[in-house]
């Protein structure tokens, strides 16, 4: 797959590891549904979220998070491959909407950065 950063070089490498007692939780800004057909693909994406900045689209189908594949997970599942602590990663492999191929995505957890354009 192609491979696309969602995070600056050098970041951490967290993946999807449990967190110690006491971490906050974070996830990437993606909000998913269950389609007709079983897949698990992105609804919409919180404003200034990583998945965001990275460039994931809407009705973007998700194979894979964190090298496990999703398809017949439960959705609380895949949203728990997600989470992890602020400033690790997590990567993703997703079909983007209107394509055959697919595209591997590392993004750095953490809050959604709401940025406002000056007067």
């Amino acid at each position: 797959p192609n491979k696309m950063q969602g995070a600056p070089q050098g970041a951490s490498r967290g993946g999807a590891s449990t967190p110690s007692k006491g971490n906050v939780q974070v996830g990437i800004g993606l909000h998913l549904m269950t389609t007709s057909g079983g897949e698990l693909a992105v609804k919409d994406l919180k404003p200034g979220s990583p998945a965001e900045a990275a460039g994931i689209r809407a009705g973007s189908v998700i194979h894979s998070v964190a090298g496990q594949r999703v398809l017949g997970l439960e959705l609380r599942a895949v949203q728990g491959l997600i989470v992890g602590p602020t400033g690790s990663q997590v990567t993703l492999i997703l079909q983007p909407p209107g394509t055959s191929g697919y595209v591997e995505m590392v993004l750095t957890r953490g809050a959604a950065i709401v940025s406002t354009l000056p007067p």
